[in-house]
Formats: C-alpha cells, sequence, structure tokens
C-alpha cells in the first residue's frame, strides 16, 4: 500500500460526483469569465456615464442653491445692519451730540 490516500479514504466516495460538477463549473467559469467580461463592461459604460452625468448636473444645481442662499443670506445681514445703523443715529439725533457734558 502506498502512502497515499484513497478517494474512499477521504470520504469522498457519494460526494465525489459533486466534487467533480464543482470543479467543473469553477473551471468553465473561470476560462468564461474573460470573454463574458468585456461584453458586460461595455454594456455597463453608458449605465455608469449616466450616473456620473447626474451627478455632476446635480452637484452643480447644489452649488446655484447654495450660492443664491448665500447671497440671500449677505443681502439680510446687510438689510438688518442698515436698520440698526438708521436706528442709532436716529436715537443719537434724538438724544442730541454726545460731547461727555452734561447740562
Amino acid at each position: 500500500m502506498s502512502g497515499f490516500k484513497s478517494l474512499g479514504s477521504l470520504g469522498l466516495e457519494g460526494n465525489g460526483r459533486l466534487w467533480a460538477r464543482s470543479a467543473i463549473i469553477t473551471v468553465g467559469a473561470a476560462l468564461l469569465v474573460p470573454l463574458v467580461l468585456p461584453v458586460l463592461t461595455r454594456g455597463m459604460r453608458p449605465l455608469a456615464k449616466g450616473v456620473v452625468k447626474g451627478g455632476l448636473l446635480l452637484t452643480d444645481k447644489a452649488k446655484e442653491v447654495i450660492a443664491e442662499a448665500g447671497e440671500q443670506w449677505s443681502d439680510l445681514v446687510a438689510e438688518v445692519r442698515a436698520d440698526i445703523n438708521a436706528q442709532q443715529a436716529q436715537t443719537a439725533t434724538v438724544e442730541g451730540p454726545s460731547d461727555g457734558a452734561e447740562a
């Protein structure tokens, strides 16, 4: 008897066919992938371009919305500052010049 174990001693008697079928499927898939992958990638390219295009359009629109919001915020801050300055000027006019001396 040799030093090698037979398939029967490995417990593969009943599963031998399943193991062989799995091996054939694996080798077949490995041989088909290089043939099928380029076809799939060619078909996926327009989809990928569409996704990228949609993302760019969405990003551009978001930039526009953010710029508009920033402009409106700046306008609001400028309006409030103008109101505060006008109110301070009116208060200074009503109270009179403040030269530090009281009458």
